[in-house]
């Protein structure tokens, strides 16, 4: 059998040192090796060997097959910053020649500095197999301590027209556990509609009443690794009325790797709390009192935006 090349790019990202994983690996696939053609996959803690530079049909999909078995454990989130590395390769056909690679890194806000920004506004084709397979390598770093990475690989036909793509963003920067949410207290079952079709469950009225709360999460807020780092602790003040007057501490859970009866947990989740409510009284004889009242509730948690809707008058 004729030996066949492939192209291998090599493309590591470096920046000084910080927790979380030393090296990431992003596997890029826009050959016709294997059936996943045009798919990305990313391991933060995957110690994959790098392949030859040279490779038959064979080799390529020998090399593209365990990362393709792994796939359920390809994460969108890199738990890194200054000092981690990243290297992509990028595997291609050679007929449609060198893809052209781009990484664009953009940074972000931490998940509790964009809710507190809402909160802010709420109180105010696969290719025949015979095809020759043809290595560079480039360097990048890494410029912000955590940012938006979208790594993208593309070829063009003789036409002009792409013929093959693929694209993958990723998460990185420091483990991020802090955020807000607005919860509901529910009585019963009919307050919430059903599922739709993404999974996203909602109050079936505006509630008349919510809370605001400041939420710890065990886990990191863009990965889950266990099902127990889907639990969050809770602290709870009203925002419906006098903050002081109704306060309260629980837990929760979100996760986007568990879905319940196909409920999206990773934008709404449920939550139980101990809740301390005040109310001022005035008797017959047109005194004032206070009445004390501690219960045990339950509720529904949604991302702090959903709140924008209550107080705007939006009952969509």
């Amino acid at each position: 059998m004729p030996m066949r090349f492939a192209i291998v790019f090599l493309i590591t990202l470096s920046a000084a040192a910080a927790p979380g994983p030393k090296h990431g690996v992003a596997v890029i696939n826009l050959s016709s090796a294997t059936e996943s053609a045009n798919s990305v996959y990313f391991f933060d803690d995957h110690a994959l060997a790098l392949p030859p530079s040279k490779m038959t049909a064979e080799e390529a999909a020998k090399f593209l097959e365990p990362i393709e078995r792994a796939s359920p454990h390809s994460r969108d989130r890199f738990i890194a910053t200054a000092g981690a590395k990243l290297t992509v390769i990028v595997v291609y056909d050679l007929a449609f020649g060198q893809p052209s690679i781009e990484i664009l890194e953009k940074a972000r806000e931490t998940r509790l500095m964009k809710d507190l920004s809402t909160a802010v506004a709420i109180v105010t084709t696969r290719r025949d197999a015979s095809t020759l397979h043809g290595a560079a390598t480039k360097t990048y770093t890494l410029t912000r301590v955590r940012s938006t990475l979208t790594i993208s690989a593309a070829q063009k036909a003789e036409d002009g027209t792409i013929a093959a793509s693929a694209t993958k963003t990723i998460t990185t920067g420091p483990a991020e556990h802090l955020f807000l949410a607005a919860d509901v207290p529910i009585t019963k079952v009919k307050e919430l509609t059903a599922p739709d079709d993404t999974g996203v469950i909602d109050v079936d009225e505006k509630p008349s009443s919510f809370y605001a709360s400041l939420n710890y999460s065990l886990g990191d807020l863009f990965r889950q690794d266990a099902p127990w780092q889907g639990v969050t602790l809770k602290g709870f003040l009203s925002i419906s009325g006098d903050p002081l007057g109704s306060y309260g501490v629980g837990i929760g859970y979100r996760s986007s790797n568990f879905r319940p009866l196909g409920v999206d947990l990773s934008a709404v989740s449920p939550f139980v709390g101990y809740f301390v409510t005040t109310t001022e009284l005035t008797g017959e004889n047109g005194t004032a009192s206070e009445q004390t009242v501690e219960n045990w509730r339950a509720g529904i948690s949604f991302n702090l935006d959903r709140a924008l809707a209550w107080v705007g008058g939006d009952d969509e």
